[in-house]
């Protein structure tokens, strides 16, 4: 991949000299990256729906509360040894660039809950299991 450059602004308002920034680090090669991932939209699914997301070091059960919407159930892991409604932002690569509402092989899980962010490891599977 090509480096792109970039400009800088200093607090006082000066142009500083220009760097070169690894091209897997700008929003363009996230948006590539992650446009090329396989995985789902949990805003696009329903409550009759559970998803069973295995990563690199936990499975996790996820059952969106509502189609359209961020809002889940979810168990497993460390973090939810119950199950607990949290908000699942979306996946990353591990850096400040999310894609929101995503669950994505090869992709970390931004997790919002009420005693704060959860970060998991790598997804490795999804899988889909219609609830009764």
């Amino acid at each position: 991949m090509s480096d792109e450059a970039f400009a800088m602004i200093s607090p006082n308002g000066e142009l500083m000299t220009p760097r070169a920034l690894p091209r897997r680090c700008t929003a363009a090669a996230f948006a590539n990256d992650a446009g090329g991932c396989q995985g789902l939209d949990i805003r696009d699914l329903g409550p009759r729906v559970t998803l069973l997301v295995g990563t690199s070091h936990s499975r996790y059960n996820v059952t969106p509360v509502q189609a359209g919407d961020s809002l889940v159930i979810i168990s497993g892991g460390r973090f939810f040894p119950e199950p607990t409604e949290v908000r699942l932002a979306g996946s990353t690569f591990g850096g400040s660039l999310l894609r929101q509402g995503w669950i994505g092989i090869g992709m970390c899980l931004e997790i919002h809950s009420a005693t704060g962010p959860v970060l998991t490891s790598r997804v490795r599977s999804i899988t889909a299991v219609p609830v009764n």
